[in-house]
């Protein structure tokens, strides 16, 4: 069935506890299609898989390959690493579903800042177990252990009181931080040797955009090709907020970085759509 007016149809699958998991699915014109897996962001306590709607379609269309937008759990209704198994179970659930027509050995796995955290967390579950064929990681949150305030801070990221704040409710368990499902980063070099293809976008703007470089070193260490591109003058969230057309609506951008992001956005696609068709 069609919810709150997306393009998407919503499947429902069971998760490993016995509840449910929402999944909108945007099917290919052509049968035997990959799949692109999209995980939306929002700091792990809020954002939706209808936020992304509009994205998804375009993808949908753009490539005519199927995409599925999951929506998981968060806090402080979970705490880590519940948010990452939830997709887990949706993406599992997908390749289990002989009725949905898609190609079990071309998926693609996408995600968007805390959603990029539980995309690098799939690549490690599923690294050896499937053929993912890439994955995008969208000025990705990769690194949970860090003290907040050690990052560098610009003018338009986002404040270290509220990542502390965040991971105080994702992660109330300060030990399990440095884990490699809650910090990819820290994953051992066996582990980032099973991680598949990867294109990783950070932002310039952006107080996360250390978490991009130093998750791409320890992916060349292990001899993983992956392809990082910073936006110069690009915001965090760019990529969502100008797809979902709401760029305009953040008060804090002015008209001439607004601009900035939609061309930097076009860009941006570009090199998704690039990489993905690359790997057909």
């Amino acid at each position: 069935m069609k919810t709150k007016n997306t393009i998407g149809e919503e499947i429902i699958f069971k998760r490993r506890d016995g509840g449910e998991v929402s999944v909108l699915f945007y099917p290919s014109r052509k049968p035997d299609s990959p799949l692109l897996v999209d995980i939306h962001g929002g700091g792990f306590v809020s954002g939706h898989h209808y936020s992304d709607d509009k994205l998804c379609s375009f993808l949908n269309n753009r490539l005519d390959i199927n995409v599925a937008s999951i929506e998981y759990r968060y806090a402080p209704k979970v705490s880590y690493p519940e948010s990452t198994y939830d997709c887990l179970d949706a993406v599992q659930g997908l390749i289990d579903d002989t009725e949905i027509n898609f190609n079990r050995n071309r998926i693609f796995l996408m995600g968007h800042s805390a959603g990029a955290n539980i995309a690098a967390g799939l690549s490690i579950l599923l690294g050896k177990s499937m053929d993912i064929r890439g994955q995008i990681l969208n000025y990705p949150f990769l690194d949970a252990y860090i003290d907040p305030e050690t990052r560098p801070h610009h003018r338009y990221s986002i404040p270290s009181f509220n990542m502390k704040l965040l991971n105080m409710k994702y992660y109330p368990n300060k030990n399990s931080r440095k884990e490699p499902l809650a910090s990819p980063i820290y994953m051992t070099k066996d582990q980032a040797g099973s991680i598949p293809d990867s294109i990783v976008i950070s932002c310039s703007m952006d107080s996360l955009r250390q978490d991009a470089a130093r998750y791409v070193s320890v992916l060349k260490e292990a001899g993983v090709f992956v392809e990082h591109i910073e936006y110069e003058d690009a915001v965090h969230g760019f990529i969502e907020m100008v797809a979902a057309k709401k760029i305009n609506r953040v008060w804090w951008v002015g008209k001439t970085l607004v601009t900035k992001q939609s061309d930097l956005y076009s860009k941006a696609i570009d090199k998704i759509c690039d990489f993905i068709t690359e790997r057909l």
